[in-house]
């Protein structure tokens, strides 16, 4: 019988973070197949970039954090550290405009929010947005869009400086 409240006391390593990070790429990937997915799959990706910048707190501080704050886990991730020099201010600025974009489409409590109100949250936004689309679902299909290729930027660079 595993006791399942003392694996949550074992201290995790880089690799069992990188492992949990390539776990939940894969997975987000796989959602993207399937349009009735695209919630979770909107879901996923954040959890995909909060585990790889966890993977290299992991790697300089072995501290755990429970909070979801992309752009703090970001901060303290420490991965700006892996740019050279002469890449820092063109990864950085990516990261940085890639993390606007994620954290205007995802937050951890998407997990508890129904797919409808979900959708009804992007209808207003969508009202808002002076109607520059021809219908809601391009709208969505725009903004879903917009988060992944957002979160496709973050991961490449992440795992690009990963060793």
């Amino acid at each position: 019988k595993i006791d399942y409240m003392e694996l949550r006391n074992v201290p995790f390593t880089p690799d069992d973070s990188h492992s949990a990070y390539e776990t939940r790429v894969k997975d987000y990937q796989y959602l993207l197949l399937k349009d009735e997915h695209i919630i979770l799959a909107v879901y996923n990706a954040g959890v995909a970039i909060e585990c790889l910048f966890r993977e290299y707190i992991y790697k300089y501080t072995k501290e755990f954090d429970s909070r979801h704050n992309l752009f703090k886990l970001y901060e303290k991730s420490l991965l700006a550290q892996e740019f050279t020099l002469g890449e820092q201010s063109d990864k950085n600025a990516k990261m940085t405009a890639a993390l606007n974009i994620v954290m205007k489409h995802w937050f951890n409590n998407l997990r508890y929010i129904s797919e409808n109100r979900i959708r009804r949250t992007i209808g207003m936004q969508y009202i808002r947005s002076g109607k520059k689309f021809k219908d809601i679902n391009k709208f969505f299909k725009f903004l879903t869009n917009e988060l992944f290729t957002a979160t496709e930027t973050i991961l490449k660079i992440g795992q690009e400086k990963w060793t």
